[in-house]
């Protein structure tokens, strides 16, 4: 839908109060290359998740005549919002001003996320934060250490970042830190200390962060965390939820082993064996044939082979006892 211009999403009076949604139960939303879109007068009232992708006027112009009052009330219900591969600087992304409680965002494939105070200033909600496929961000933007209420954070595949910055530390409600297809992050910046409330971080495919874990002396600074993994395949939260993850992640059988710490495995070590008993015997192995009642002897050729080999014969083929020159005018007889 290239060519579609409009969407009048609700229809409100003219003192600004909404009288309808054209959609009022809608659980997601996707609005995917449809470059001349705008959204007027204020945005869908969405339950679940917003997801644009390559939509540029749709970040830009929505709801741009209306007060973030009315277009709160659209907003509330909001839970992620997806933004894919915008060539929009996100400075400009005016949506966000109507978004005051969006509690996840996700960005995928944007290389320009510089933006002003005021637009972090919207963004002081979030509790979840994933930047996937960002290949020109050098590092991370200076706005995500202003998200003192963020929990997660995910960073999948940006392979232009080479260092994490000490504004890392000023994430005081982080929980869970995860790391995935980064080759350029080779270390944690000293800051990591001060993540008191961290519990979980995660590291996939990123070989050189993982030996720099393992040396005992940055075990210190990372000694607070409580699960520490390094896997080789790490999937992006977002790719994770409502989604099957890919064939390389999952089990082949039953469901997948739940990891343990090396802390829980302290706590929790495993039962070994019971031991045999002095009357159990060890189990007979099974023969490889069994001897039919009446067997057909082998053909001369094969077992003077045997006879001069160091392999012994097998069951199935016993020596003959007596003069071999009475097998050899027939090339095999009853015994």
């Amino acid at each position: 839908m290239e060519n579609l211009e409009t969407w009048i999403a609700a229809y409100s009076s003219d003192k600004g109060v909404v009288d309808d949604f054209m959609f009022p139960n809608l659980e997601r939303l996707t609005i995917n290359g449809c470059h001349k879109l705008r959204v007027s007068p204020r945005p869908p009232r969405v339950k679940c998740c917003w997801e644009i992708k390559d939509s540029d006027d749709v970040l830009l112009h929505w709801g741009e005549n209306v007060s973030h009052t009315c277009s709160s009330t659209s907003s509330a219900l909001l839970l992620r919002l997806e933004v894919k591969f915008s060539m929009a600087p996100m400075h400009q992304w005016k949506l966000l001003h109507h978004l005051p409680a969006l509690d996840e965002l996700f960005i995928t494939g944007c290389d320009d996320l510089i933006c002003s105070s005021e637009m972090a200033g919207v963004l002081c909600s979030l509790r979840v934060l994933g930047l996937c496929s960002c290949h020109s961000m050098k590092s991370l933007p200076e706005w995500v250490g202003d998200l003192t209420s963020l929990q997660t954070l995910h960073i999948y595949h940006c392979s232009g970042i080479q260092a994490l910055s000490d504004r890392l530390g000023d994430l005081a409600s982080l929980q869970s830190l995860y790391i995935s297809c980064c080759p350029g992050i080779v270390s944690l910046p000293d800051s990591i200390q001060r993540l008191t409330n961290l519990q979980e971080l995660s590291i996939g495919r990123c070989p050189a962060l993982s030996s720099w874990c393992e040396l005992e002396e940055n075990m210190t600074k990372i000694g607070h965390i409580k699960t520490v993994l390094c896997v080789m395949d790490l999937q992006p939260i977002w790719a994770q939820r409502g989604r099957p993850p890919p064939p390389s992640s999952r089990a082949r059988l039953g469901r997948p082993r739940r990891r343990l710490s090396l802390g829980q495995r302290a706590r929790h070590p495993r039962a070994p064996p019971p031991p045999l008993s002095s009357s159990s015997t060890a189990p007979r192995r099974r023969p490889l044939c069994r001897r039919p009642r009446h067997h057909i002897a082998a053909p001369v050729t094969l077992l003077s082979h045997v006879a001069g080999s160091s392999v012994p014969p097998a069951r199935a083929f016993p020596q003959p006892s007596g003069d071999l020159s009475r097998l050899q005018s027939s090339p095999c007889s009853f015994v």
